[in-house]
């Protein structure tokens, strides 16, 4: 009887560790204080890992996007106001003939001195 016990005593020894590996799975392995400078790559990452809630305000610059990342379709109805725009950052060129119409002209902004002579036509 002793020897049956000593043998399941065994068992239960060995096999103890391997009923708790998935909680130990579960745990975080590494931390950010054990990864190098330039250690995590953009081919580590997975897709969508990454969304808005971890990413810290104002880490995102102009700097740091890529040509042509942000298109109309990428931006929220109302997210791009005046404040947000530069100073002389919308140029006639930019805008669509027919865009700026009477309702969208502040009161009293056009004056003689911003008319081009010979534009206005009947």
């Amino acid at each position: 009887m002793r020897k049956l016990l000593r043998r399941w005593g065994l068992v239960f020894v060995i096999c103890l560790p391997l009923f708790a590996m998935p909680v130990a799975i579960a745990a975080p392995l590494i931390t950010s204080s054990q990864l190098a400078d330039g250690a995590v790559t953009r081919a580590k990452i997975a897709f969508g890992a990454i969304d808005g809630d971890r990413i810290a305000d104002r880490s995102i610059t102009l700097k740091k996007l890529a040509t042509l990342t942000v298109l109309t379709a990428n931006l929220g109805n109302g997210s791009v106001t005046t404040d947000k725009l530069k100073d002389q950052a919308v140029t006639t060129r930019k805008l669509r003939v027919g865009a700026v119409r009477k309702l969208k002209l502040a009161s009293n902004s056009v004056n003689s001195l911003k008319i081009i002579d010979y534009s206005i036509k009947k």
